[in-house]
This record gives structure tokens, sequence and C-alpha cells, in this order.
């Protein structure tokens, strides 16, 4: 969340929230170590170290950037985001598998929606970031390193996927 308040304070510029900008950096740079100590919350940290990276961008400060970016790439391969197994919702409830950084099933298709999109996100974040600094990226483009859904707007994770739960999953983008 504080990633995203120090959004409204950079959007707010000149006046009125963004004298809280530094303070919402702040929270945010020191929450994301904290969060990675579980990892039931992965999607959040991945979607802050976007919002992050895409912050330092816009102010101009690439290396601090590039690095959240790479960051969000990194954990976005670790957890297979990049995975379409990853994205198939599990009918009957989730399988422990004790503690593992792998993704659990998501509970419902706007849950799948939501990983497919943060990975495309994540994807595209990590291609631009290499342009800008001259990087290899770090999500590899082979024919078997992604099998992630191509994306579909929310809110035909919300209507359509309800009457039809593995409609998404029939168009798969293979890089």
């Amino acid at each position: 969340m504080n990633a995203i308040y120090l959004w409204a304070c950079f959007v707010s510029r000149p006046e009125p929230l963004c004298q809280h900008e530094d303070h919402y950096l702040e929270l945010a740079l020191k929450e994301i170590p904290d969060a990675l100590r579980g990892a039931d919350n992965i999607i959040d940290i991945i979607q802050a170290s976007c919002l992050l990276s895409l912050y330092f961008l816009a102010n101009g400060r690439h290396m601090e950037g590039g690095y959240h970016a790479s960051a969000a790439a990194s954990l976005a391969m670790q957890s297979g985001l990049g995975d379409r197994e990853t994205h198939i919702p599990q009918i009957y409830g989730y399988v422990e598998t004790g503690e593992s950084f792998e993704l659990k099933p998501p509970r419902s298709d706007i849950k799948a929606g939501e990983r497919i999109l943060t990975f495309w996100q994540v994807y595209n974040l990590d291609r631009c970031w290499s342009v800008i600094l001259r990087k290899p990226a770090v999500i590899p483009d082979n024919m078997h390193s992604i099998t992630c859904p191509w994306p579909q707007s929310i809110s035909e994770y919300e209507t359509v996927c309800m009457h039809h739960p593995y409609a998404i999953h029939a168009r798969c983008y293979r890089i």
C-alpha cells in the first residue's frame, strides 16, 4: 500500500500530498524486505517493486529503478509466475506443501487474472529497463520459459470467466 500512497503523492505534485512523498518512499522501501519473509504475498511484493521501479524512472533515478525492475522480474521467475500452471484456479481448495517459494493455485479466476496481468507488467518493465540501462533482460525469452496466457482486461476475468472457468487459459502465448 505504501507504494500506492507514494504514487498518489507523486501525481499530486506540486500540492497537496507531495510533501509526504519522502515518507512513503521510505516506508515502501522498508516494507519490502519484511514482506519477503513470507511467500504468501509475493504478488503484492512484485507489484510494489514495479511501482517503485516506475517511480524511480519518472524521477530520473535509473539505477534504483533498474534495481527494483530486476527484483520484480527475478521474483516473478522464481515464483513461477511465467508458467501456465501457476494461473489455473484450484476448485477444491489448497494442497498444503509446507514452506515453498512457489505460488499456490489461485482461488478464483480474478486472482488468476491478477497474476497474469502482473506477469506481463513485469515482463514489459524488464524489457524497457534492459534498453534504458543497456543490460540483458532478467526474464529469458526463449520458447519454453514463458507459457503464461496472454492478458485480458480485468473485467473479462470478472464476468466471462465466472461462467467458463478455464476460458482464460485457452489462449496461451509462447515466446
